[in-house]
């Protein structure tokens, strides 16, 4: 911010509020405060995509954001992007009121009849704020990966991938297809997929993208990954892959060219309640013991969370952190219910359970009668009847 200066020393205002503890108001050291909508693109030789820029946290100075390509050379600078490819936007400048809206940059390439092979490049962002001497970079850049094709060669086929399931519970391997239509006559080089995680399910070591060679007269290649059982419970996370034809340019990738697995976190949820000992009838003021069976150890299960209707409630005991008990006296005027209330009780990250249970001893207060047939009204035999 140019112009603005403190009372310390004649230090411009940014350089002063760098020195005091940084540019954003919370920003982790090692991790970038630009924030992308997507980690990869792909575009056809012709074609366009998008994607939008923001910043990850609030600044305290207006922040800057230099937008460069890097070819698969690792030459930086826009004009080492492949021919005919152009960025809307250079650089973007993101303020202490618009730090969360996101801008639009537009990825563009232009046509050619010339056969040329696919380009990998490389989008890097970098923040920065400008000081009267020069700018000062903050924090690590964001990478978009692009990945530009070829429409000129000779198609040799298709790439699609396929799920073998569509969701999977934490632990399990997430195995993915990927098919060659038809099938590779010569061995392909560097032909996987890359993917994306949500959730902590991924082990880390396969957050970055996977490639493997193609053998001949291959028509499907499996990929399988890993999820990690970390009991602990969680949201439910997901696994997208999308196809990838690195140096194997006569295929092309077709639809679908991405595929997602559910995955299912098996640890906790709400913990649940059975209630046992409530005699389904009686007819006596006879006290009996009701018994409560959570799913998982609880914590805040108290006798205030117990409702007794048509008795009284006595000792309240706990067992365990999964079993409690309840001593409760019929009035001997009618049903006696026990009800636990939702949400009773907690395993330190749910409540539950999720709505009321309750069981009801019915009260019998009717006789029993008896009814004798099959007498017959005279005899004169003395055959059994």
């Amino acid at each position: 911010m140019k112009g603005e200066y403190s009372a310390l020393g004649g230090l411009p205002l940014s350089c002063l509020l760098f020195l005091l503890g940084g540019v954003f108001a919370s920003n982790a050291a090692g991790q970038t405060p630009v924030k992308l909508s997507t980690s990869s693109l792909q575009i056809d030789e012709g074609g366009s995509a998008s994607y939008s820029v923001s910043l990850s946290a609030q600044p305290f100075v207006d922040v800057m954001v230099s937008i460069k390509g890097t070819n698969a050379s690792g030459r930086t600078g826009n004009r080492f992007l492949p021919p005919h490819l152009n960025l809307s936007r250079d650089t973007l400048r993101f303020t202490p009121e618009n730090w969360d809206t996101p801008r639009v940059v537009t990825v563009s390439m232009g046509e050619d009849d010339d056969r040329d092979t696919n380009w990998d490049a490389t989008i890097t962002h970098t923040a920065f704020v400008e000081f009267i001497d020069g700018p000062v970079f903050w924090g690590e850049p964001a990478l978009l990966e692009l990945r530009i094709r070829d429409n000129d060669a000779a198609a040799l086929g298709e790439l699609t991938i396929t799920a073998a399931a569509q969701e999977v519970t934490e632990g399990d391997s997430v195995e993915f297809h990927l098919r060659f239509d038809p099938a590779t006559k010569e061995a392909l080089d560097f032909v996987g997929i890359g993917r994306t995680w949500v959730g902590e399910f991924g082990a880390q070591s396969q957050v970055q993208a996977a490639n493997r060679r193609i053998e001949p007269n291959t028509s499907t290649e499996i990929f399988t990954f890993a999820t990690v059982n970390d009991n602990v419970d969680e949201p439910d996370g997901s696994i997208t892959v999308w196809a990838v034809a690195r140096h194997a340019d006569g295929y092309r990738v077709g639809s679908p060219g991405s595929a997602t697995v559910l995955i299912k976190d098996d640890d906790g949820g709400p913990p649940m309640v059975e209630i046992t000992g409530v005699p389904p009838r009686i007819n006596t003021r006879a006290a009996f013991t009701a018994a409560f069976a959570f799913s998982e150890d609880v914590t805040g299960f108290e006798t205030g969370d117990v409702t007794v209707t048509g008795g009284t409630k006595g000792d309240f005991t706990a067992v365990s952190a999964t079993e409690y008990t309840l001593e409760v006296t019929p009035d001997g005027t009618g049903d006696v219910t026990v009800e636990v209330a939702a949400n009773a009780a907690t395993d330190g990250i749910d409540t539950g359970p999720p709505s009321a249970v309750s069981a009801t001893a019915t009260w019998d207060a009717t006789r029993p009668t008896v009814e004798i047939t099959g007498v017959p009204a005279g005899i004169n035999w003395t055959t059994a009847f």
